[in-house]
């Protein structure tokens, strides 16, 4: 079943930028057979907060940070993605530099980063979230996260190297 977004292209026109929206659900990946999503790829996403709102208000799901070079990566989850997301356009959250990619993009910007939202269906658990995130930061590699076992406050994966992932529910 295919999802339908609509936003805005003379807005996107504007800003010189792409935004792809689609199913990415590719056979090579039993992943992607697993779960339902759809891919979101936001490039300037500075300037294409408008669009985030459109696609990301009220959803669940992995985003990426990575730039445009794809030397640095972020993956994190969120079960409210809009709101984390633009957490990170927040000047007040960028001066914290708590985290390496806080740190990273209170001194570089946004000029050369492109997101990535992997938008899950409504249906999919918490655990499922992680899960994904999990499969990401084993497959990218992100040198922008500092934890590379993805978890949330409810849950935590651990990843084993036989590259079968085990839920333990804390």
């Amino acid at each position: 079943k295919e999802k339908q977004i609509n936003i805005s292209v003379t807005r996107v026109k504007n800003f010189h930028s792409l935004v792809k929206i689609g199913n990415e659900n590719n056979q090579k990946d039993p992943l992607n057979t697993k779960y339902n999503y759809t891919k979101v790829l936001v490039e300037d996403p500075y300037n294409n907060r408008d669009i985030i709102a459109k696609v990301a208000k009220k959803q669940k799901g992995v985003y990426i940070w990575e730039t445009l070079d794809e030397k640095n990566i972020y993956v994190g989850h969120s079960i409210n993605l809009y709101n984390r997301i633009c957490s990170y356009f927040m000047p007040s959250i960028l001066k914290t530099k708590e985290r390496r990619v806080l740190r990273y993009l209170n001194k570089y910007g946004f000029t050369n980063i492109r997101l990535t939202i992997y938008i899950m269906e409504n249906s999919a658990s918490l655990e499922q979230v992680v899960e994904l995130e999990q499969h990401f930061i084993d497959s990218l590699k992100p040198n922008l996260n500092v934890d590379l076992v993805a978890s949330s406050s409810n849950a935590m994966i651990k990843h084993n190297y036989s590259n079968s992932l085990n839920f333990v529910i804390m």
